[in-house]
C-alpha cells in the first residue's frame, strides 16, 4: 500500500514564497555586483537551504509486511511495524511543540511533543 503526501495550502505557499525571495534577492545582487564573490555565496547558501529538503521532505507513505517506509527524494526511511505500538490521528495544529523540524519549508516534518 502506498499513499502519497499532499502539501498543504500553507507548506506550498512558504515553500514558492520563500523561493521565489531567495532567487528575487540573487538576481537583485547579480545586477548590483561587479564582484562575483557575494553571488556565489549567496548561491551557496541558496543551495545550502535547498538541498536539505531532498532528504527530509516526504513524498510519500508506503506500507510492506515488515516495515513502514517514509519515502523521500534521497533516501527511504523505514521503520520496523513491530515497533509501532499505537498510532493517532493528529489533527493540524500549531499547538504542538516543536523540537526540531520544519514548519511549512517543503512539508511537515521532524520532532514534535
Amino acid at each position: 500500500m502506498k499513499k502519497r503526501v499532499e502539501l498543504s495550502s500553507y507548506c506550498f505557499i512558504v515553500s514558492a514564497l520563500t523561493i521565489a525571495v531567495l532567487c528575487g534577492i540573487l538576481l537583485y545582487v547579480l545586477k548590483q555586483q561587479d564582484n562575483r564573490w557575494p553571488v556565489i555565496i549567496l548561491g551557496v547558501l541558496i543551495v545550502g537551504l535547498l538541498l536539505p529538503t531532498l532528504f527530509y521532505m516526504p513524498l510519500s507513505l508506503s506500507v510492506d509486511n515488515k516495515y513502514l517506509n517514509i519515502n523521500r527524494p534521497l533516501r527511504i526511511k523505514s521503520t520496523p511495524l513491530e515497533d509501532i505500538a499505537a498510532v493517532k490521528l493528529c489533527p493540524p495544529t500549531m499547538g504542538a511543540i516543536r523540537i526540531a523540524g520544519s514548519g511549512g519549508w517543503f512539508g511537515w516534518y521532524g520532532w514534535f511533543r
